[in-house]
């Protein structure tokens, strides 16, 4: 597991989370991989990776994948907040799942 945190930024009044390159790639991440989303209560956002995801990595050639999420929904979690923090967690760090997860958490 490794931690990497990031600036808090907008796009349209909404907050933004936008991962890319070197630390999706450390990660084994490529484009057009696929993930599904999920809000947990307790203030974080869950990408499991699995290759039937809802959603997909974009990014232009191989070596810049990106992760690029905006919307009212991260508002309660990020708004007002300078910094997140992103967890990068091998499903082998996981005995409870089989999948690879990045944990995006507000920084304090």
């Amino acid at each position: 597991m490794f931690t990497v945190t990031r600036k808090s930024t907008l796009k349209n009044g909404n907050a933004r989370v936008w991962i890319e390159g070197k630390d999706l790639i450390k990660f084994g991440i490529k484009r057009n991989d696929r993930f599904d989303r999920q809000i947990l209560a307790e203030g974080q956002i869950i990408l499991k990776f699995n290759p039937n995801g809802k959603y997909k990595v974009s990014g232009k050639g191989d070596n810049n994948p990106i992760i690029d999420l905006t919307g009212s929904y991260l508002n309660p979690f990020l708004l007002g907040s300078k910094f997140y923090n992103v967890s990068f967690i091998k499903a082998s760090e996981l005995p409870e799942t089989n999948q690879d997860v990045i944990a995006i958490k507000r920084s304090a």
